[in-house]
């Protein structure tokens, strides 16, 4: 019986090679770190009619309790980010997805492949919408679609298109979903704008892209909205809420992430400078530089 239990294990092990609760020492290094650059960004505020005065139950989701949920960790180093692209997208916006690939791998230091982009016509009329314009229904793409097509080494699995989303029929309409047990997500392009129309549009939608799609990934890696820094996970109801919400993790959130993809902070934090300047965003570039500086 001791030889079978053995052998259990390790077959266990071998499937997960990451697995347990935090420890105490990393425990303690997180809470130092996130006491560092704390005062770098700024407690959420619940304002009026916002995303945040409209929850009543999610529950808080401090460090602590996110690691209990979590207990297997994602190697980063032998996990994918998949990206299906669908529907008929303008060169402006196949050009941002190009970019977003290159952000995403950056952020969370994972390798990211894109397949190519198909057309949305085999989405049933029974999810589909006429508003505005046509919309599609998420849970339809998330269940239906991704869930029996995720491969063996995603860590996540999104659809992208550039079609209006919406969960269900008593909603007018989400920017993307995600869930939280399955490594699958959408998100729509729709309501950022045409960024063939101006440069400023389109660095516009490109930063919303960014927002969204990181957002998206940090559900399917655990994260619950975040209800306690100004936060690339904050929850948004608008373009407004979306707007005003950063690109980059609150530090709690942050060490959820590090912890989760075993990826230290310091190096993500470097690589994310780089990768502002290169693109010459010089708020974003400062703003990693001062979190890279707080973690010497």
């Amino acid at each position: 019986m001791k030889k079978i239990l053995l052998l259990f294990l390790c077959l266990f092990c071998a499937k997960f090679p990451v697995f347990g609760q935090i420890t105490d020492i990393e425990k303690t290094a997180f809470l130092r770190l996130q006491e560092r650059l704390a005062p770098l960004h700024q407690p959420v505020k619940r304002q009026e009619n916002d995303w945040l005065s409209q929850i009543t139950t999610d529950p808080k989701q401090p460090f602590e309790v996110f690691c209990k949920e979590n207990l297997i960790k994602i190697d980063a180093s032998k996990s994918v980010i998949y990206i299906q692209p669908i529907g008929k997208f303008n060169k402006h916006q196949r050009k941002i997805l190009k970019e977003l690939d290159k952000y995403l791998a950056v952020f969370f230091g994972m390798k990211v492949v894109s397949f190519k982009e198909i057309s949305d016509d085999f989405i049933p009329a029974k999810d589909r919408r006429k508003m505005v314009s046509e919309q599609l229904r998420t849970t339809y793409l998330l269940y239906d679609y991704l869930l029996p097509k995720i491969p063996k080494d995603a860590a996540a699995f999104i659809a992208f298109t550039e079609k209006d989303l919406y969960p269900q029929d008593s909603w007018a309409y989400v920017f993307g979903q995600a869930s939280l047990s399955h490594k699958i997500g959408v998100w729509s392009m729709y309501r950022f704008g045409n960024p063939k129309t101006s440069q400023k549009v389109y660095d516009n939608c490109q930063l919303l892209a960014f927002k969204t799609a990181t957002h998206e990934i940090g559900h399917i890696f655990g994260i619950q909205h975040c209800q306690m820094f100004h936060c690339n996970m904050n929850g948004s109801m608008n373009l407004d809420d979306l707007a005003l919400r950063p690109t980059y993790f609150c530090p709690d959130c942050q060490s959820k992430i590090s912890w989760r993809l075993d990826l230290q902070m310091r190096p993500q934090f470097e690589k994310l400078e780089r990768y502002w300047h290169k693109i010459d965003n010089p708020t974003e570039t400062e703003f990693y530089k001062s979190q890279k500086e707080k973690t010497y």
